[in-house]
């Protein structure tokens, strides 16, 4: 992960609000030139296997209309999302090892556990580098324990990460825009969002002869559960331009050309469709989690317990000779968490089972190891309206729900407070007493739940 003043000048020269826009003609194109190692012809299209390693030519054309006077300086920034933009896993640059959005910390120690993991909190401002759950701090960066200070901040990243393996300009190339002459060139790879930057020394600007220019070289690893078409390409916004050497210089920003690296259903490994919630996301919450928002257990009986215990995957093909092998559990919350499970499979789905019902302000998480996809689900009694908090607002939203002015309508798991398999005026009297702490309850008005934990590992 390098930085030096190439990024001051790449930002400064971005941020120059006297440059001239002109028309947009040139074009700044992916093209995959390497597949494991080998050379191909180069190409925007390629079907690719899961584990393939790709590597990519950032090139530069057609820059005459735009640039006249030639080329002096160029910024190529990547657009981060491509990454995981396919059906399932990622296609990530090699040596990159921490989440696909940063997660910020403190060093030496707040990425595994976090610096106050643990310990008692009231927001995630008390938690640096992890999460409040119910009253203690909760590690958000298992997988990505080390904490690394770099250029824009410090994040946490895990075992073996180093960027600079997947991202390179190589300024010996004879296609190199500025080839021969003195060169500045750097890569910011702090984020998904590569920066790639170069100045030549020399006055004037490099012409288009009409041939397309290497800028630089991404080299990029498909997961093993990645699956369908991931769209590679630069930023659409001013962080992708050239420029000339012009005073004022004149900018401009090329088209970015995509990359399209597909694979192909039959390549896939098996894929999970749904979770089998009943939501599409409508009500804020993501839908591979779930949170049941009524009573737990027993009214009289806190030994009983109500919630669910079972998560059934739905998948694009048979389930025939899946196991609990292919499963594992995480508890996301202070609760002991489930310690088994069992799989059936039928069809195209599988039933999972836990030894352990979702214990209030806790969230349990059945991963597919193989597709590595989660399904969640998550306990907060009183909450129907799936804010993450429980309190008296909860028992307007149930009235609201009742005379039809709740926009969308709620399903069972939020106004089904009493669990009598239908939502009635008789569960905001049970929504009260579970919010007062009447009987065998708890008091929930309070009572929160972290955030939907994300959807793979």
């Amino acid at each position: 992960m390098r930085m030096c003043s190439a990024r001051v000048l790449a930002l400064g020269f971005s941020g120059v609000l006297a440059w001239s826009a002109v028309s947009e003609a040139s074009v700044m194109s992916l093209k995959a030139v390497k597949r494991n190692g080998a050379a191909i012809t180069p190409t925007s299209s390629l079907n690719i296997v899961p584990g393939d390693t790709i590597e990519v030519d950032i090139v530069l054309s057609a820059w005459s209309v735009d640039l006249p006077g030639g080329v002096k300086n160029y910024q190529v920034t990547l657009d981060g999302t491509g990454f995981a933009s396919g059906g399932n896993g990622t296609v990530l640059p090699v040596g990159w090892k921490a989440p696909l959005a940063q997660l910020s910390c403190t060093p030496p120690n707040t990425c595994q556990g976090g610096l106050n993991a643990g310990n008692a909190c009231t927001t995630n401002a008390d938690c640096p580098g992890s999460v409040c759950g119910t009253a203690s701090c909760v590690s958000r960066s298992v997988n990505h324990p080390f904490c690394l200070s770099s250029f824009g901040g410090s994040f946490c990243v895990g075992s073996g990460h180093n960027p600079s393996l997947g991202a390179q300009i190589n300024t010996g190339r004879s296609d190199f825009i500025f080839f021969g002459e003195s060169v500045i060139a750097d890569i910011n790879t702090t984020s998904l969002y590569y920066n790639y930057f170069a100045i030549r020394d020399p006055a004037g600007g490099v012409p288009d002869t009409g041939a397309a220019k290497y800028l630089a070289t991404l080299i990029v690893q498909a997961s093993s559960n990645a699956c369908g078409t991931f769209s590679l390409r630069t930023t659409t916004d001013t962080t992708a331009f050239i420029s000339d050497d012009a005073a004022p210089p004149n900018q401009a920003f090329p088209t970015p050309q995509a990359l399209m690296l597909t694979i192909q259903p039959g390549d896939c490994i098996r894929q999970v469709v749904s979770c089998n919630f009943g939501h599409t996301g409508q009500f804020g919450i993501p839908t591979h989690c779930d949170i049941d928002a009524r009573i737990p257990h027993d009214r009289n009986n806190a030994g009983s317990f109500l919630t669910t215990n079972q998560v059934v995957f739905t998948y694009d093909r048979s389930t025939a000779g899946m196991t609990a092998a292919d499963f594992e559990v995480t508890k996301f919350g202070t609760d002991v968490g489930p310690t088994s499970l069992t799989a059936v499979p039928a069809g195209n789905n599988v039933t999972v089972t836990l030894n352990r019902r979702v214990r209030p302000s806790n969230w349990y998480c059945v991963r597919d190891k193989a597709a590595d996809r989660r399904c969640c689900i998550g306990s907060l009694p009183g909450d129907p309206e799936w804010n993450l908090s429980s309190n008296f607002d909860d028992v307007f939203e149930l009235l609201a729900n009742f005379d039809g002015t709740s926009v969308p309508p709620r399903i069972i798991q939020q106004c089904d407070i009493d669990r009598s398999a239908l939502c009635a005026p008789a569960d905001l009297v049970m929504a009260v007493d579970m919010l007062v702490g009447t009987g065998a309850f708890d008091v929930y008005n309070g009572a929160t739940l972290q955030e939907c934990p994300p959807p793979t590992k």
